[in-house]
């Protein structure tokens, strides 16, 4: 449970944003790029976009399940 939502949150809820933002940052790193450069009138030559701190926790271990190279749930990947 997330503090602050009406709802649960399920783990491939949280799978499926990261997908989302893997998918996105191209556009996101532009938007940021062109703001951040124009806000603070500066010469900015490289922007790096980092998702590492972004994580999960639940109070109870995973099903093992098989998933794809996205960690997309697959019948045809093998069990990691």
């Amino acid at each position: 449970m997330i503090d602050g939502l009406d709802v649960p949150v399920v783990d491939e809820s949280c799978y499926r944003a990261m997908d989302w933002l893997i998918d996105a940052e191209p556009q996101l790193g532009r938007i940021v790029f062109d703001n951040t450069a124009d806000l603070l009138n500066l010469e900015v030559d490289l922007l790096f976009f980092d998702t590492t701190s972004t994580y999960f926790e639940t109070a109870d271990a995973d099903a093992q399940v098989g998933r794809d190279e996205r960690a997309c749930r697959s019948p045809t990947a093998r069990r990691r």
